[in-house]
């Protein structure tokens, strides 16, 4: 019977997607105009006709890089700024630092670095700067996470660090960790293509929505954003499948 229920839990967000492609299949027929809504077979072809553009490749890849580049660049000061909290003094001005930039309405941090910055580069850093906030908490709760009972272990029968790392901070932070970079990502991937669509960033899926947009091309829209979302949930299954087997590590 574990093995059936183990079959029937992961076959659950294939019936759920099947369940919202079925909804979006009703709402377009019943709509019936495919400038407002195509269905999920029209988008599909649209998909394809996007897969022969060398364009589109080249869109893809450099919104990719800048989602990447700006991903790494948070994820590294996030990591700084958690380690350094662990002094309670700086752990409170970094904490308020934090607690202001999320209370900054998004909308603005975009249109701000798109006047400070290039097209090329702004939205990689609205990401970034967006995005920071929320690794710097999952850092923070996944240090605070770790079993204070091993740590004084390590301590009392001195450890080596190295060990430390590996055997015991790694395994316990692992899964929210990776669990809450996992959606940062996708967070960051959607600020990216926002940033760009509003910038007119060249060779980039926000620039490509929105000149589709602008040419009410509706089924162009809709698959370029069916991309995102298939790019989306690609990155999050792969960070979690990475987070799963850190946590394994000896």
């Amino acid at each position: 019977m574990s093995g059936v229920k183990r079959v029937c839990s992961a076959l659950i967000p294939v019936w759920v997607g099947l369940g919202l492609v079925l909804l979006w299949l009703v709402a377009a027929l019943l709509i019936g105009e495919e400038l407002i809504l195509p269905t999920p077979m029209q988008t599909v072809e649209e998909c394809f006709a996007l897969f022969g553009q060398a364009s589109f490749w080249a869109a893809l890849g450099k919104t990719l890089l800048r989602g990447v580049l700006a991903f790494v660049c948070s994820l590294f000061l996030a990591l700084l700024f958690a380690l350094l909290s662990m002094i309670p003094t700086v752990g409170k001005i970094a904490g308020t630092v934090f607690s202001v930039l999320r209370s900054i309405p998004t909308m603005s941090v975009i249109l701000l670095l798109l006047i400070w910055l290039r097209p090329s580069l702004a939205p990689a850093a609205v990401a970034a700067i967006v995005i920071l906030p929320t690794l710097y908490s999952v850092f923070i709760g996944a240090m605070q996470g770790v079993d204070r009972g091993l740590i004084e272990l390590c301590d009392v029968y001195k450890v080596p660090w190295k060990e430390r790392i590996v055997r015991v901070w790694l395994p316990a932070m692992a899964q929210p960790l990776f669990e809450g970079t996992a959606s940062g990502f996708s967070l960051n991937l959607k600020l990216i293509i926002a940033a760009e669509a509003l910038a007119q960033t060249k060779e980039s899926l926000g620039a490509m929505m929105k000149n589709a947009q602008i040419w009410l091309e509706t089924g162009q829209l809709m698959a370029i954003t069916l991309v995102a979302v298939v790019v989306g949930v690609l990155s999050e299954t792969l960070i979690r499948f990475v987070g799963k087997q850190v946590k394994k590590w000896p």
